[in-house]
């Protein structure tokens, strides 16, 4: 199924960097982009950075604040089969903002035709949810974030794979967990869908979401496309509110491209979101600095 030499390269550089993108965007596409790739050397070391600026707005066109942040990581290959990722990342929108350091590997094995992947991370950290106002009126809610999943992913015949995930949230005021299922196939070197579904259960995460990919791979850039719909807890699309009740409904739509440039490999992505009358859209720019074999 996967794309051999440069193809397969370009498709698992793209993998890396949009993970720093979003760290709950409803995806199935990244662990079969990694098995369409090259084997990495047996040790190498990558650094991984990003930024990204964001407006928020009512539907009736007024501001609630604009917003930012940035994450830097460091990636390790033991082999070929076992990767370690360690980072940090700020975000701030409208009057919260939070950080949180972060902590990932996977283990993959199997045959060419029939590769696993079993890969783990947890994002744990905090932040703070104010309100605007003069300082005498300025009200401060402080609050812990904290995001776990597990992931397992099979790849059969080169072209197909498929995607089983559990993420939990406890986020302010918002907790659950997030199964997900996911499926993507690879008709041939240049082109790959993906499809997925998640559906909350526990606490008052209420999310349920489905989303569609497709990326195209070429000499020139590789270009990848999204959309998501359901309905979701602010929480789960990093918007902290602090709000309880039932979760709005949730549109997403991103579009982006990536290139590579000697050592490093660049990304750019918008993305619009609107989460009941909460309009976001935001910019991000993404790199990742191959620093060869230990």
């Amino acid at each position: 199924m996967s794309p051999s030499g440069s193809g397969g390269r370009r498709a698992s550089r793209a993998a890396c960097a949009t993970a720093l993108i979003a760290l709950a965007t409803v995806s199935a596409l990244g662990p079969l982009r990694a098995h369409a790739a090259d084997a990495p050397p047996s040790s190498s070391d990558r650094l991984a950075a990003s930024i990204n600026g964001s407006t928020l707005n009512d539907t009736n066109g007024g501001s609630l604040g604009g917003g930012g942040g940035a994450a830097l990581g460091w990636l390790h290959n033991f082999t070929p089969d076992a990767l370690l990722g360690l980072g940090g990342e700020y975000q701030t929108i409208a009057a919260a903002h939070w950080a949180f350091g972060s902590l990932s590997g996977a283990y993959s094995g199997g045959s060419p035709d029939a590769r696993w992947t079993l890969s783990a991370e947890a994002h744990l950290g905090s932040g703070n949810e104010g309100t605007t106002g003069p300082p005498s009126a300025l009200i401060s809610h402080p609050f812990n974030y904290a995001v776990e999943a597990i992931t397992a992913t099979e790849t059969l015949a080169r072209k197909f794979s498929m995607q089983l995930e559990t993420r939990q949230f406890d986020v302010y005021t918002t907790h659950g967990n997030l199964p997900k299922v996911g499926l993507a196939f690879l008709p041939d070197a240049h082109w790959m869908l993906g499809v997925s579904y998640a559906h909350s259960f526990g606490g008052n995460l209420d999310t349920v979401l489905t989303s569609g990919r497709i990326d195209h791979y070429s000499p020139v850039g590789n270009v990848f496309a999204g959309v998501a719909s359901g309905h979701a807890a602010p929480a789960v699309a990093n918007i902290i509110t602090g709000q309880l009740g039932p979760a709005p409904r949730y549109r997403e739509g991103y579009v982006g491209l990536s290139k590579s440039f000697h050592r490093t490999e660049w990304t750019v992505t918008g993305d619009y979101l609107k989460i009941g009358s909460v309009v976001r859209w935001t910019a991000t720019l993404a790199c990742i600095v191959h620093l060869g074999r230990i």
